[in-house]
């Protein structure tokens, strides 16, 4: 029996809990616990939350959790500010998220990457992606896009295979988070060319250095990409998803261009630390569901090339068990280079 009235009295009765007041004090705790535990969900949230963001500002998880975040805090009459904790691929941030108070008011929006690829990349992280959070729902799914500098001399992702062949080591791809760093190092495998991956700490610094010339070509979300690709900035080179995007319809995907079996996606959720109660995190689905149907909150969506996802607690846990094994026994494989 999982009982804390119950244990309590039980080490009353052992003599264990050192006199009687003791034991009436911690008695009547452990039989109002429940009671207070149902009344912060009703209330909740009385004082600002933190949404933890694991990447730098100006990438699409930290635009698309902003977005989120401040519509969440509108539908439960509160306060939900972002706080960047970049560095480590998301590590740094999905750490600081799960040794959090679990009481609802530190909250984790983040990525495949944080959540699925690092963990299966690193053995010293201090979270676990199964263990250390309590999901609330998958928010957001979305492709990558394989971009380019425009000044560059290939125009489409045919062409930048043929360069990289005849350029062996010399083409700099960036690489915002490990997922990007994965999608990269199966490309490699797959299409056999051999190109310096350059690591960045998110989508923001990424994209500035592929404007300015500094790194060749990178996979970015559609977030990231599209708005640099609309103004000519970035050069659209394929889609890595298994279907062209609706955006841009001329640009073929990488299994439509001589390699079927590649494709790389990734998806957005928001999560609170292991232990928050039920009650508070089946609000928080709930009000994020509501947010991810609102007309207005697609069409931002839309423009930043993402599809509403709104998976419930239970299916985005199992999304996040599932990923979690599969990049696992492609890091077990031995079949891509991992990063150093």
């Amino acid at each position: 029996m999982n009982n804390p009235a119950w244990a309590t009295w039980q080490a009353c009765g052992r003599g264990i809990m050192g006199g009687l007041a003791a034991c009436a004090v911690m008695l009547t705790t452990a039989l109002t616990a429940p009671a207070a535990m149902a009344q912060s969900a009703d209330d909740y949230p009385q004082r600002p939350v933190r949404v933890i963001i694991p990447f730098s500002p100006g990438g699409s998880t930290d635009l698309v959790g902003r977005r989120l975040s401040e519509e969440l805090g509108k539908k439960l009459d509160g306060s939900f500010f972002v706080e960047n904790l970049a560095g480590a691929d998301g590590a740094i941030g999905a750490g600081e998220a799960a040794r959090a108070r679990p009481d609802g008011y530190t909250l984790l929006y983040a990525n495949a990457s944080a959540l699925t690829i690092a963990p299966a990349l690193k053995d010293n992280l201090r979270y676990d992606p199964v263990e250390s959070f309590a999901p609330v729902g998958e928010t957001v799914t979305y492709p990558l896009i394989f971009v380019g500098n425009p000044e560059k001399p290939y125009k489409n992702f045919k062409e930048f295979v043929e360069y990289a062949k005849a350029h062996p080591g010399e083409v700099n791809v960036a690489s915002s988070s490990t997922g990007a760093y994965m999608a990269t190092a199966v490309l490699m495998l797959e299409t056999g060319i051999d190109v310096q991956i350059i690591p960045y700490k998110g989508g923001g610094p990424a994209m500035i250095d592929l404007i300015s010339g500094e790194v060749d070509a990178g996979f970015g979300s559609t977030g990231s990409t599209l708005p640099l690709i609309r103004e000519g900035q970035l050069r659209a080179l394929a889609i890595a998803g298994n279907e062209r995007h609706s955006d841009l319809p001329d640009i073929a995907t990488i299994a439509e261009s001589g390699y079927p079996a590649f494709q790389a996606g990734s998806w957005n959720g928001l999560l609170a630390p292991a232990g928050t109660p039920p009650e508070i995190v089946a609000k928080l689905s709930d009000a994020m569901k509501q947010v991810l149907a609102d007309p207005e909150i697609i069409k931002v969506l839309d423009a930043q090339g993402q599809t509403a996802s709104a998976a419930d607690p239970v299916a985005f846990a199992e999304h996040i068990k599932a990923e979690s094994q599969r990049w696992k026994d492609v890091v077990s494989s031995g079949r891509v280079k991992l990063p150093q």
